[in-house]
């Protein structure tokens, strides 16, 4: 994962790559504003909620002074990633029955 991570970064001209907002940007429909794909819908649904809930686990977990509210780019990417991985999964065994 950590190579590919870097590998994006220098196809970025050396700028991590924000692949949630990468998803977010191709998927949408320009008109409509709207995600027309069910399935990439659904995964940055999902992948919003975690960032949301390990954000939250932070807070409480940290003192509220030094409250991290920002994941990292590498972190948000490990879950779209295992994410997208899973609902692909899913989407090839339902396929198959």
């Amino acid at each position: 994962m950590s190579n590919l991570f870097f590998f994006k970064a220098e196809e970025n001209e050396g700028h991590p790559v924000d692949d949630l907002a990468l998803m977010k940007r191709a998927y949408t429909n320009k008109k409509t504003g709207q995600i027309d794909d069910g399935l990439v819908r659904d995964v940055v649904d999902l992948v919003q909620t975690q960032v949301v809930d390990e954000v939250s686990q932070l807070q409480t977990e940290d003192d509220a002074s030094t409250a991290s509210t920002n994941l990292s780019r590498f972190r948000i990417n490990e879950i779209v990633e295992s994410v997208s991985s899973f609902f692909y999964k899913v989407q090839f065994i339902y396929f198959l029955i």
